[in-house]
């Protein structure tokens, strides 16, 4: 689809039929166990367990993979994790990278759970973050540590809609750190109005809560 208008990609993302059985929308599909037909299918779903292959519930259905598959064509992402909320895609994304010793650096306009959760909790397990001003441009080389292994970002600001100056933070980034993993939470633009990984971000963060969701009645959260 990428020769096709935002508008009709919103539209159609996701909704091929493996997902929608013939129907307009995906099929909510709710499983935990799931019974195999042969020893070797369920050889071949553990074989391909990390692809978008039913194996287990917990591991998804076909729901959650009609919206991974959606998330991938609208940000243009290799792949897209789902969390219970955006909370958890921030801490689990975070974690994924990082181990005793190493520092963070996020800017101190994110969302407040998400510098909680760095000064907090990751504190406690030798893991040490420092916060860098939105608007700091080029200089944000000044804070980058030798162990620094993840810059966090998210623009506009929490709450204070700051917008960084991402090209330039993003080069400074890894002319000095080139190792260094680069996140945004990205909400704000719901994945689509601020394409960040065509800006060489690693990793695009939301909580689908807000826009992806649309109408206050549930939660989720992308990587």
């Amino acid at each position: 689809m990428t020769d096709k208008q935002l508008d009709t990609k919103l539209v159609n993302a996701g909704r091929s039929k493996k997902y929608t059985l013939g129907s307009v929308n995906s099929v909510i599909q709710r499983a935990s166990s799931l019974v195999f037909d042969t020893v070797e299918a369920k050889k071949h779903a553990t074989r391909n367990r990390a692809n978008a292959e039913l194996f287990y519930g917990p591991r998804g259905t076909q729901t959650h993979f009609s919206l991974q598959e959606a998330m991938c064509e609208l940000e243009g992402g290799a792949g897209c994790a789902l969390f219970p909320c955006g909370a958890a895609a921030v801490a689990n994304t975070i974690l994924a990278f990082v181990e005793q010793g190493d520092h963070i650096l996020m800017t101190n306009t994110a969302y407040e759970p998400s510098q909680d959760f760095c000064s907090k909790i990751l504190g406690k397990l030798g893991v040490t973050t420092s916060w860098f001003d939105p608007l700091i441009g080029a200089d944000i080389t000044q804070h980058i540590q030798p162990n620094t292994k993840v810059v966090f970002l998210e623009s506009p600001g929490s709450i204070t809609m700051e917008v960084h100056d991402i090209p330039t933070i993003v080069s400074a980034v890894r002319r000095v750190a080139p190792e260094a993993v680069i996140m945004i939470d990205n909400t704000w633009a719901a994945g689509v109005l601020f394409k960040a990984l065509e800006f060489d971000i690693d990793i695009s963060i939301q909580a689908g809560t807000k826009y992806l969701i649309g109408h206050s009645d549930a939660m989720v959260g992308t990587a």
